[in-house]
């Protein structure tokens, strides 16, 4: 399923603006799968893939996995070619908060998790500490992670 343009462009306004707003930096990758499916990923493509762009983007002080205020990283379950997944990895990076990214695709536990804990499987879901989020908007993801104690760094 390829992504439609009005969803490309927000994605690019998106990345737009967090290269313009934040300090720090990291890699962001843009890589087009075997079907034509585009992707943007804190990752190199997988072997299959192909690298249509790398960009240095701008991060806060956390980096993408460490811990802030001795606070776990957030996990980000998200699914293959899914704009909206991609678009809270990307707040979460321009919070600069801790945070992991788990593919749910082909993790037959993590889909047992996230099944037991809210019974349906969307994506993304959110977990922060005890609280779960699915297909949050950013101001409820932000105001969550504050409330969690993480601290923001845009």
């Amino acid at each position: 399923m390829k992504l439609s343009n009005h969803i490309r462009l927000a994605s690019v306004a998106l990345l737009t603006a967090l290269i313009s707003t934040s300090a720090g930096a990291q890699k962001l990758y843009k890589w087009v799968d075997a079907q034509g499916n585009i992707s943007y990923q804190d990752q190199p493509p997988p072997e299959s893939g192909k690298l249509l762009e790398e960009k240095t983007v701008a991060q806060g002080k956390a980096s993408s996995g460490s811990t802030t205020n001795n606070q776990p990283p957030i996990k980000v379950y998200t699914v293959d070619n899914c704009a909206t997944c991609a678009q809270v990895v990307l707040n979460l990076m321009k919070m600069g908060v801790p945070h992991v990214e788990l593919p749910l695709n082909d993790d037959r536990e993590a889909q047992s998790l996230i099944l037991e804990k809210t019974s349906s499987l969307i994506a993304p879901t959110i977990l922060i500490g005890d609280q779960v989020l699915q297909n949050p908007s950013e101001a409820d993801l932000k105001q969550s992670v504050i409330d969690a104690g993480y601290e923001i760094t845009e």
